[in-house]
């Protein structure tokens, strides 16, 4: 059985929320324009970055002395099932609704849709993308750093700080001559696996080396709040999307974690946390075509906070109800293709 850390989970959901909200801004920008008030929820970058130092600190966690076939193929039984009953509900309500299956024959899309690799793919080729975005295909090929990753941490954490950083700062620094002649790499540079490897890296820290000390825990939140003052200081937008931007949202985790742990979760409290965190990838798979839809269906004259709190709440209602349907062909899914070849 999986390890589970509530503020682990507790961060989840925050970071579903804050992906959703950016999300619900950004297409109510793109069909009714742009006010200045809807400038302070754009919040999708941080709530990326807090899932992609999650993933980390999930794996470090869960780790187990197992061959790299095997796990590897243990992370994308966690993706794949999923990603391919969510696309087919989608599939499904496109052609029944709207008349429109939305993807053709060519079998070399297909299978780029069936890798789940359609989105993150889509700055490179046109693709018959439905649900997932980039983040998909980006976390699938992350887990082929995973195992080497939390094997340097156990030897050498400082070293894999340093590798991870300057594997980041070099694939963002290269990343239009690396798009131009490599096919597994998207347009946008942080959208690319080493481009994220050090906030990666810190999620495996903190699992390893700072869940389990409350003296280290409080030294990483401390230089954190340092960290995070230094460039406030320095007048530095932290919410731009470089490999600065990153650095906050490391910081900013860290910090998050502390106030998390000291606080006294009720019982019930912790449930409706579990149930939100388990359903919270699927519920993720859905919700960029859940706002769509919403935009699609309800006419708006004047966005107003008010609006963006209906769509935003509405989103994450349906998302978790589709996350919840689809939940067990999921399971039962991924017990057909992969349970034997997890034995």
């Amino acid at each position: 059985m999986k390890k589970r850390v509530k503020e682990y989970d507790l961060i989840r959901v925050m970071s579903f929320l804050f992906i959703v909200i950016h999300h619900s801004v950004t297409e109510v920008v793109s069909k009714y324009g742009f006010s200045n008030w809807m400038s302070n929820f754009f919040l999708g970058g941080v709530g990326v970055s807090f899932f992609i130092i999650l993933s980390g600190c999930s794996l470090s966690l869960n780790e187990r002395n197992e061959n790299f076939i095997k796990f590897f193929l243990s992370r994308i039984s966690s993706i794949l099932p999923f990603y391919w009953i969510a696309y087919l509900l989608v599939l499904f309500y496109q052609y029944v609704f709207n008349g429109d299956a939305l993807v053709g024959t060519d079998i070399s899309k297909v299978l780029i849709t069936v890798f789940g690799l359609d989105g993150y793919l889509g700055s490179k080729i046109k693709t018959y993308y439905l649900v997932g975005e980039w983040f998909t295909g980006f976390i699938l090929i992350l887990y082929v750093f995973s195992q080497p990753a939390i094997y340097l941490a156990k030897k050498n954490p400082l070293a894999l700080i340093v590798l991870a950083t300057i594997s980041s700062w070099l694939s963002i620094l290269l990343s239009e001559d690396i798009f131009n002649n490599f096919f597994l790499w998207n347009k946008e540079p942080l959208w690319n696996p080493t481009s994220r490897l050090m906030e990666f890296s810190f999620g495996i820290i903190t699992s390893l080396y700072l869940l389990k000390s409350n003296f280290k825990m409080n030294i990483a939140a401390t230089v954190s709040v340092f960290y995070l003052f230094l460039l406030f200081l320095l007048k530095v937008n932290l919410l731009q999307f470089t490999l600065l931007g990153t650095t906050f949202c490391i910081a900013a985790f860290m910090i998050v974690l502390k106030a998390l742990m000291l606080i006294r979760f009720n019982p019930h409290f912790s449930c409706v946390i579990n149930f939100l965190s388990k359903y919270s990838f699927l519920a993720f798979l859905f919700h960029h075509q859940v706002i769509m839809q919403i935009l699609i269906k309800v006419k708006l004259f004047k966005i107003t906070y008010s609006d963006i709190i209906y769509i935003v709440t509405a989103t994450i209602f349906i998302s978790y109800f589709l996350a919840f349907v689809a939940y067990r062909p999921s399971i039962f899914l991924k017990n057909i293709v992969f349970k034997h070849l997890l034995k």
